[in-house]
């Protein structure tokens, strides 16, 4: 049987297994090669989800082991797979799976830089799952100064307040 295909829109494999591999509509055409001049055709459309990749908004230290990572949604998005590197180009490592846009990451070492990065997927019914590409690997530099109380006077009254110390985010910054 020989094969006749637009591969731009999908591939039929030696066994006969059509794959789609870009929007849009392709006809196959399969010609027996025992010089019957027979011939068959089969018109394929292939309509592919893709889902938008989401970008990481904010990245907000609580203390100096955790972080939240917040992103954008996703239209179509039914989960996002956060993951987390010490290093900015290599070493990902899955540490979650959400169904929410955000995602708080504990038992992190102070004094320590890691780099996240978040994907959203679809979960069909079928159990097929449809990925976006990644976000942007964003770092954060986890604080090396633990939070202190300390009393401080709000409107006349004395309460206590958590305060973290963040190193200065700019060299030119007079003020926090």
């Amino acid at each position: 049987m020989e094969v006749k295909q637009h591969q731009r829109v999908a591939t039929v494999s030696a066994n006969g297994k059509v794959k789609g591999i870009w929007n849009g509509t392709a006809t196959i055409t399969a010609t027996a090669k025992d010089g019957s001049g027979m011939k068959t055709y089969c018109k394929i459309t292939v309509k592919q989800t893709f889902i938008a990749t989401p970008m990481v908004t904010k990245m907000a230290l609580s203390n100096t082991k955790t972080v939240k990572i917040t992103w954008t949604k996703s239209a179509k998005a039914t989960h996002y797979q956060v993951y987390r590197s010490t290093n900015s180009n290599s070493g990902f490592k899955r540490i979650a799976t959400v169904k929410g846009t955000s995602y708080t990451n504990k038992n992190l070492t102070a004094g320590k830089t890691y780099y996240f990065k978040v994907r959203a997927l679809k979960k069909a019914k079928s159990g097929k799952k449809t990925y976006s590409g990644y976000s942007t690997a964003k770092p954060v530099k986890m604080s090396a100064v633990k939070p202190r109380s300390t009393a401080v006077l709000l409107s006349g009254r004395a309460t206590t307040a958590t305060i973290l110390c963040l190193p200065n985010p700019s060299p030119t910054a007079t003020k926090w």
